[in-house]
């Protein structure tokens, strides 16, 4: 017992010199933070207040050396752990480090460079006013309720554009300000920058707000946050919300919006994707037992009887041949009997012949019946050897009807979206994306439209099978003809190698992948209308048709019920291709960050209900029975 005593007590002490350990970090951070204690001690006279005044007279205590490194590290942006997008105006970070920005810029020479450089511009006043006060200007909130007022080509493109001859953009201009804003140990440039760079600027706008500072430390910054807290500078107003004791967020929204307490942590929690990793294993393990095993069993016995049936014929063919020469060499035996009879030893031999057997008449009947027989063995040679003929042709039928399987197709399609999807699921895990781990990545989105496409590609051959269905209620022997049979081959296996090669262009540039992606999606879909819109015109006719002679229910079959969930899945697809053309063409009526952060995993949700729906039409009990019979007995 005093031993377990001993090892508690030892925890208990551990436990406490870590809660110090952190607690000093916490405290270091506020402690060498003063601009932060001042400006919130008192809150009750924030929109009164005059914060270049305040600056101007008390500029050695407005600093913040505690800011932190998550916005500007390229190394930690490979780990952002939150939303963050490339024009910043939906963006949620999660501060889980205790890397400073004022320390990263004096430590590393290659940002230290840069920044140098755009600093040295602050004292131009007309640059200023043509750059960064324009860029103050637009932070201001007019209308609290509408945020999003620039229009987005402005924070995609305005900001990478060059300001100076030297190579210096609009970013590295705005990042630098908060280098000047904030850091005040090894910065030459903070007594100047305080005292006469920043208030010369801002005095030159025409917003009051801009002239007080209001736009970075008072009321509008309540509006921006929700509460008073500092900001950073980058394509937009970024707050940085605190406990009280540290920073923990990084957000475009306020600090108490769902997106920062609620839906962007949830989007990047691990169980989450850890629960969607699980369920498509388990939706790719039941698909490749239910459906792709049998099928894939069926296919090999299919193929083993036709080459049982090819070789019968084979055999039956080489006997009728067989049998036409011997008949043939009958034939020519007998004439050739006749012919030695005209002889006149023919004819001494016959009249020999005669008299020692008994009847004249029997001999001479016996002639002709043996010359019709073998005219009779000819005559039915005929029609045997056409019939042969026939039997090839449909083997040769046969054999491209093995060779295109239509289910086995849809069943390969089906399995590989759904691999496809897990390991998306997977990666999504294992890798740390460049929008955060919250947002997918643009391998993901290349991942999802090839699944997407193979979806699309496998009901090409659903379709057809339908097809063939109605082909069989109207005439038994009735069934897609071969060239139908080969076109729908040659097109599928077109679209997917296109899609193989939209799955490997994740190994390519951005750029690249973008337009390999859209071309994929684009040229399946049209593929898809053009198929469907034939079999589907093809096959309303036969219903017609059989309708005229008998009642059909249209839903009994399986691919009826199965297109009203394509209906629903069809739907969301095209609610996602208007709001990226939304979001591609700055309209934000289709967009915000919940469908950012979940509209191309509910997408994932989507295709993997479709597979379902496919697996169910494809599904057979006699083909599953016949399949696993074998295990069941023993």
């Amino acid at each position: 017992m005093s031993r377990i005593k001993n090892l508690l007590l030892c925890d208990i002490f551990l436990l406490v010199v870590i809660a110090l350990t952190v607690n000093s970090v916490k405290s270091y951070q506020i402690d060498d933070c003063p601009l932060y204690w001042r400006l919130f001690s008192n809150t009750s006279t924030v929109s009164n207040t005059n914060y270049t005044k305040l600056m101007i007279e008390n500029w050695e205590e407005w600093y913040c050396e505690s800011i932190p490194n998550t916005l500007f590290d390229k190394d930690i942006y490979y780990g952002l752990d939150g939303a963050a997008l490339s024009d910043w105006q939906y963006n949620v970070l999660f501060i889980r480090r205790e890397s400073l920005f004022c320390e990263k810029v004096k430590v590393d020479e290659s940002v230290w460079n840069v920044y140098e450089r755009a600093i040295n511009h602050y004292s131009n006043i007309s640059m200023m006013k043509e750059w960064i006060i324009p860029h103050l200007e637009k932070l201001v909130l007019e209308n609290p309720q509408n945020i999003f007022q620039t229009p987005r080509p402005y924070f995609l493109y305005e900001f990478d554009k060059q300001v100076s001859n030297d190579g210096t953009t609009f970013l590295e201009l705005v990042n630098a300000f908060n280098y000047l804003l904030y850091c005040k140990r090894n910065n030459s440039n903070f007594e100047i920058f305080h005292k006469e760079w920043l208030p010369n600027m801002v005095t030159q706008s025409n917003s009051t707000k801009v002239q007080t500072l209001n736009v970075l430390f008072g009321d509008n910054v309540k509006s921006v946050c929700g509460r008073n807290e500092l900001t950073l500078l980058n394509r937009t107003q970024l707050c940085l919300c605190s406990n009280g004791n540290q920073f923990e967020t990084l957000s475009s929204f306020e600090c108490e919006s769902a997106f920062v307490t609620f839906w962007v942590p949830l989007g990047g929690h691990l169980s989450l994707k850890i629960i969607e990793l699980v369920i498509y294993l388990i939706q790719l393990v039941s698909i490749i037992f239910l459906i792709f095993i049998p099928i894939s069993f069926q296919y090999c016995k299919n193929w083993k009887y036709y080459i049982h049936r090819r070789r019968n014929t084979k055999y039956i063919k080489k006997n009728e041949l067989e049998g036409v020469k011997n008949s043939q060499n009958v034939t020519n035996q007998i004439s050739l009997k006749d012919e030695n009879n005209l002889t006149p030893r023919g004819l001494e031999n016959s009249i020999k012949e005669k008299s020692e057997n008994s009847g004249v008449k029997e001999n001479q009947e016996t002639i002709p019946e043996k010359s019709e027989k073998s005219q009779t063995i000819v005559s039915e040679s005929q029609p045997k050897k056409t019939n042969v003929r026939e039997s090839l042709q449909n083997i040769d039928y046969e054999l491209i009807r093995v060779l295109f399987d239509n289910r086995l197709f849809a069943s390969i399609c089906i399995v590989l979206s759904q691999l496809i999807l897990t390991v998306n699921a997977l990666l999504f895990i294992v890798i740390q994306g460049t929008n955060g781990i919250s947002l997918y990545d643009n391998y993901n989105f290349t991942l999802l439209v090839s699944a997407d496409c193979y979806v699309t590609i496998g009901n090409v051959p659903l379709a057809v099978l339908f097809y063939e269905i109605l082909l069989k209620m109207s005439d038994e022997k009735k069934k897609m003809s071969l060239v139908g049979l080969v076109t729908v081959f040659i097109v599928c296996s077109s679209l997917f190698i296109l899609t193989v090669a939209c799955l490997c262009s994740t190994i390519v540039p951005i750029e690249i992948q973008n337009y390999i992606r859209v071309i994929c999606l684009i040229l399946t879909l049209i593929a898809l209308i053009i198929s469907w819109s034939i079999l589907f015109g093809y096959s309303m006719k036969i219903y017609l048709l059989l309708s005229k002679y008998r009642k059909i229910n249209v839903m009994r079959f399986k691919f009826s019920q199965y297109l009203l969930l394509l209906i629903v899945s069809i739907s969301y697809l095209l609610y996602e291709m208007i709001s990226e053309f939304g979001f591609a063409t700055e309209l934000y009526v289709f967009e915000n960050l919940w469908t950012i952060l979940f509209k191309h995993r509910i997408g994932s949700y989507v295709i993997g209900f479709s597979l379902w729906g496919m697996t169910y039409v494809l599904f057979s009990k006699q083909y599953f029975e016949e399949c696993y019979a074998r295990f069941w007995k023993k």
